[in-house]
């Protein structure tokens, strides 16, 4: 049985998310508000049609403004990518993008009382850092949010093996439409 979703209360819902990352796949926006499809899609197009969201005819992402668009960080789509994933999977009572820190992105969430985060490293920083090694990146802050598991993020799967994260529970890659890989280390 469908349970009556008020349009203005989901355009609200789809227009605060957008506000907070800035720029979006339609995709996504939708992958977040799991069991309301239909209603997100139909909040995207009557805030498209009203100005107060913009579509960018040649990349397909969702922005807050117009102006938006430069403030697009592929490590931040990735790590969105991620989040609507583990949202499927579990209960996400709250989610934000902190400060950059030690990482080029990072995503706070709470799910089922615990802290975790997800953590983008960018694949150029490490690839001038390998060079053949293992490397083991040191997150001085990171450890001001005791307790959090991290979830990390590379755009390479074959990073994996040489990278080491303290308190990592599992390191992802994003393919193609969104799909996320999990790996975990033995």
């Amino acid at each position: 049985m469908a349970v009556y979703q008020n349009p203005e209360e989901t355009a609200r819902k789809v227009l605060s998310m957008l506000r907070k990352y800035n720029v979006m796949y339609p995709e996504q926006l939708v992958a977040f508000f799991y069991g309301e499809e239909t209603s997100v899609l139909r909040a995207i197009r009557r805030l498209e049609k009203k100005r107060q969201l913009y579509l960018n005819p040649y990349t397909g992402l969702l922005a807050s403004s117009e102006n938006a668009y430069s403030l697009k960080d592929d490590g931040t789509i990735l790590s969105l990518w991620v989040l609507a994933d583990l949202c499927r999977r579990r209960p996400v009572e709250y989610h934000f993008l902190a400060e950059h820190e030690d990482f080029p992105v990072r995503l706070l969430f709470i799910s089922s009382q615990e802290l975790y985060d997800i953590v983008y490293v960018d694949t150029g920083s490490l690839s001038r850092l390998l060079q053949g090694k293992t490397v083991l990146v040191i997150a001085h802050r990171m450890r001001t949010v005791a307790g959090a598991d991290h979830i990390v993020v590379l755009e390479d799967g074959n990073l994996i093996g040489q990278v080491q994260i303290p308190g990592a529970i599992g390191y992802c890659v994003v393919k193609e439409g969104g799909v996320v890989e999990y790996y975990r280390k033995k």
